[in-house]
């Protein structure tokens, strides 16, 4: 490997033989001097003798230089003034069409003005006017079917499976996406910079281009950060080509591939993995700048340092690594220091061009552009001198995090696992001390500078993050090379051994070596990894799981309804966009009016709603209920419910019962609370006795007007209350928001009388973006019998404790003396959680019920996540206190227990209320064993009239 390395170092870089012997190499860079003679032969075609002498041909080269220098003169003044026009359009905001693309011809123009003032384009075109001649060697074409090879592997392995590993759209992937799909549908509209991801926009620019040919999919930024991945592995092969040979460069081009660290980033739709390409391709153009010594080659490596500028932010500190390797060659080269200063400053020069857009920006608009930098800044959550601890803290991790202990986060490692496998961990170490041991060639010595320069964006993150491969992702180019480079030593070893045996030996021990290295690396992905329940949920993947089944439920002809995390995800939005989805809640709208549904209801709540899911299962038996985990097994990632709309409708209206004199039942279900007996009792003789009974449903607050009107004597029952008699006909009350019992009862002795129970609900508050006209205003205070939308009966009953909320108030002792500011019937109280507080701000929370213990024994409560201050009380006992014990045992009786739980909060609500009855799991109290409280279901306003 070491003489193939040399040998193909002095052939021409591309395997290509080229009239060009322009420079020669640059000690600084190249650890061994070239061969005074090239492998390969290189030499221009032989001329036909009728042709012009030599100098004839050198002469017309010559007449081109002046026009030339003067064509470079007029292209870098028309580049600066596209420049400045560029810099004056780009601030001013859409249509940037013009912005953008004089920024790109000025680029372009400055580029091509470099080689003028050498000569550049003349020496070119004489020597095609002298027959230039390329010949091929196919020895030299050997490395690079050998590398297509390897980004042939690499790519399948970032192809594979893609959008079904990672499972879900992070959050971050879907913004790049929802931001690339604004470009693609409003070009002239493209952003310079994102404030939303805080990064330039070029990274959503080839999104852009897929989603306009191709949609929206998982894939559609990842296939992005494929080609970046694949890229980068071709960009690690030159670099390393340029300094240890093929052979070498072979060998980090393999490990890169095959790098779980790099397979990683380069599956998810990110702009993490454009750093270690744009190293790569930097450093890979900076050292063949300094060995050709050509303004050409340093303004290319400069433009690249700068376009590099426009992705990933962590990229910004390989200034520093490009600075070391100029400042070696300064110190330590042995070429014109006077000429390399000034292709030094031709390098800067281009680096600030090409990042001049976006320095521009962060100068206009600092709070912005670095707004995610001080977000995620170790300084601030670092109290005041505490800093230096801190920064040594997570520097500490992240040189760790290479052999001992990586990444904690599961869309960016398997958590905790180094992110190297043993042997490459091992070649790294190696990899090191060869570096350090050839401190006189600035592209070895600067492998380990690399590697502390480009953790540094990791070590600056939030101290709970670290190690943070994401941020330190800069280094996979140095890390990969310090591998390589440690193979290419136990190759060269191997084969400075006399014994032949040992040259095989070595072959077959480099070949086990890294067949392992790619054994460990895809297996751990595609196995260890994938099949993690950490890493499976990590990726928003209760979002994208439930956004592909939400279009299949629709497709089907089920309205979604969905938590309000899941109404406004991003992933859905961008899965679902076709299908409007309602926010679904207890006691607001569960139980389901079918009129909100078409052929069913397909509902999705997020864990914190548990509750809400316990309350539909309790109303809803015999619908389809899942708790969907990761197929590996873990925890419940999201509930998911589909009621048809048979269902729901089935559960509508009330039980009628007519009961003749003869003892005969005649059972209905009746949609309204409205009678005309002459219409409805038809062949039936009076008397007969009637009775309705079912469960209200109070959908919003306030005060409720009812009236009963009945020609026969009758009353009316809520909550088991006598609310309106023949003696007193009108009611109002101001009810708890949600489901309540209700009974009408009455003898009928006529036939052409009437029985009815009408009401007046609230105002209804206009919902966002709602507007209420004055009909509609008018038509909500007319008085009209109860409809079936807010009638139920069967399962659909009251379930539960009755909650009142006061404002102002810390101590329940002073509570039942005060009107509650809001009361609502919370079906899901051993799982409470609330987006928002019943009440704002601080109050308190009391509820009432009883709790239907099914059998006698020893019963435990606990208190688990609570937000605030909680305390249960059990048959007038107090039995736990967040101020105190969490959790008790209790001996209980089967049968009916009064319970109160009372609750303290400052801002948004959360709490769980857990038991363990005698010989099972702890588990939520299911809204089944607990039943309201009567008593504070509702209060009269006014009797009578």
């Amino acid at each position: 490997m070491g003489d193939t390395a040399s040998d193909d170092a002095a052939a021409d870089p591309n395997g290509i033989v080229q009239v060009d012997a322009d420079a020669s190499p640059i000690s600084a860079v190249s650890p061994a001097p070239a061969p005074p003679t090239p492998a390969v032969p290189s030499t221009p075609a032989m001329p036909h003798p009728s042709a012009a002498p030599a100098p004839a041909r050198a002469d017309t080269a010559g007449m081109f230089r002046i026009p030339e220098r003067r064509f470079g003169i007029g292209a870098a003044a028309l580049g600066a003034l596209l420049m400045a026009l560029s810099l004056y359009l780009f601030p001013k905001g859409h249509p940037t069409t013009l912005a953008w693309w004089s920024f790109a011809f000025s680029v372009v123009l400055t580029l091509g003005a470099v080689p003028t003032f050498e000569g550049g384009w003349s020496a070119l075109f004489a020597r095609f006017r002298q027959g230039y001649r390329v010949s091929f060697e196919p020895r030299g074409l050997l490395p690079w079917a050998a590398l297509g090879a390897i980004l042939l592997f690499a790519l399948l392995i970032r192809l594979y499976n893609l959008d079904g590993f990672p499972p879900g759209l992070w959050y971050d992937e879907a913004d790049n996406i929802d931001q690339a799909r604004f470009i693609a549908e409003n070009p002239e509209q493209m952003p310079l910079y994102v404030p939303w991801n805080n990064l330039p926009s070029l990274f959503l620019l080839p999104i852009a281009l897929i989603i306009k040919f191709a949609g929206i999919s998982i894939t559609t930024a990842r296939l992005v950060a494929v080609v970046f991945g694949v890229a980068g592995v071709a960009a690690i092969f030159l670099m390393v080509r340029q300094i240890s040979g093929a052979a070498v460069a072979l060998v980090a081009a393999f490990v890169t591939a095959a790098m779980r660290w790099d397979i990683n980033w380069s599956r998810i739709g990110m702009h993490g993995i454009t750093a270690p390409f744009f190293a790569a391709l930097t450093a890979w153009l900076t050292y063949r700048a300094l060995d050709r010594g050509r303004a050409i080659d340093f303004a290319l490596a400069g433009a690249t340092l700068g376009l590099g500028m426009w992705f990933y932010s962590a990229f910004r500190l390989f200034v520093f690594v490009i600075a070391f390797v100029l400042l070696h060659a300064l110190l330590l080269g042995k070429s014109d220091r006077r000429r390399l200063l000034v292709n030094i400053g031709v390098m800067a020069l281009f680096s600030f061009i090409l990042a001049l857009p976006i320095t521009q920006f962060a100068a206009s608009n600092p709070e912005e552009f670095f707004q995610r930098t001080q977000h995620t800044s170790i300084f601030a959550y670092v109290e005041d001198g505490n800093e230096s601890r801190a920064l040594l803290e997570n520097l500490w991790k992240h040189v760790k995090m290479f052999h001992v202990e990586g990444d904690p986060n599961g869309r960016h490692n398997i958590p905790g696992a180094p992110m190297l496998d043993i042997f490459s961990g091992l070649l790294m170490l190696i990899g090191v001390a060869v570096a350090a041991y050839h401190w006189r060639s600035a592209a070895h010595a600067v492998l380990p500078v690399w590697v502390l320069v480009m953790i540094i964006p990791g070590v600056l993150t939030i101290p709970w993050e670290a190690p943070q491969s994401l941020r330190a992702i800069t280094v996979i180019p140095a890390v990969a090379t310090l591998i390589a480079v440690a193979v290419g030593l136990i190759w060269k070893l191997g084969h400075s051994a006399r014994l032949p045996a040992a040259k095989v030996g070595t072959a077959a021990f480099v070949a086990m070596l890294l067949a392992g290295i790619a054994y460990l690396n895809i297996n751990a992905y595609f196995g260890e990894q994938a099949n993690n329940p950490e890493v499976y949920t990590a990726y928003s993947t209760s979002e994208t799981l439930l956004a592909r089944d939400m279009s299949e439920q629709a497709a089907r002809g089920y309205t979604p309804m969905v938590s309000r995390q899941f109404r406004h995800s991003l992933v859905a939005t961008l899965f679902g966009h076709r299908f409007p989805r309602t926010t679904i809640a207890a006691p607001l709208n569960i139980p389901i009016d079918p009129q909100l549904a078409w052929l069913g209801a397909a509902i999705y709540l997020e864990i914190r709603e548990a509750g809400f899911y316990d309350t539909l299962k309790a109303y809803y038996p015999s619908a389809d209920f899942r708790e969907i985990r990761p197929p590996m097994g873990g925890d419940v990632m999201y509930y998911s419910a589909y009621i048809s709309r048979e269902q729901l409708e089935a559960a509508q209206g009330l039980v009628s019962r007519r009961t003749m004199a003869d003892g005969k039942v005649i059972e209905e279900i009746k949609q309204s609370t409205d009678s005309v007996w002459r219409l409805e009792a038809v062949g039936e003789d009076p008397p007969f006795a009637v009775e309705w009974e079912g469960t209200l449903h109070v959908t919003h607050p306030g005060q409720h007007t009812m009236v009963l009107i009945s020609d026969s004597p009758a009353k009316a029952l809520l909550d088991g209350v006598v609310v309106l008699s023949d003696e007193n006909p009108k009611v109002v009350i101001e009810p708890a928001v949600g489901l309540h019992t209700l009974e009408l009862r009455s003898s009928v002795e006529d036939t052409d009388g009437v029985l009815r129970l009408l009401w007046r609900e609230p105002p209804r508050p206009p919902k966002e973006g709602e507007q209420t006209t004055a009909e509609e205003g008018i038509a909500e205070q007319t008085l009209k019998p109860i409809a079936a939308g807010n009638l139920y009966h069967g399962d659909v009953r009251p379930v539960g404790l009755a909650g009142r909320f006061f404002k102002g108030i810390t101590d329940a002792a002073d509570a039942d003396d005060v009107a509650p500011d809001a009361m609502r019937v919370t079906p899901g109280v051993s799982g409470g959680f609330w987006y928002d507080s019943v009440v704002e701000g601080e109050h308190l929370a009391i509820w009432d019920g009883r709790l239907n213990v099914p059998e006698s024994g020893l019963y435990r409560f606990r208190f688990g996540d609570v937000h605030g201050e909680m305390r249960m009380i059990l048959d007038g006992d107090e039995i736990i206190d967040t101020r105190g014990e969490r959790e008790a045992e209790v001996e209980l009786t089967a049968g009916r227990h009064r319970i109160r739980l009372e609750y303290l909060t400052s801002g948004g609500s959360r709490f769980e209320v857990l038991w363990a009855p005698p010989g099972q799991q702890e588990s939520r109290i299911a809204p089944e064993y607990l039943s309201p409280a009567p008593e504070y279901m509702f209060f009269r306003v006014i009797d009578g009239e």
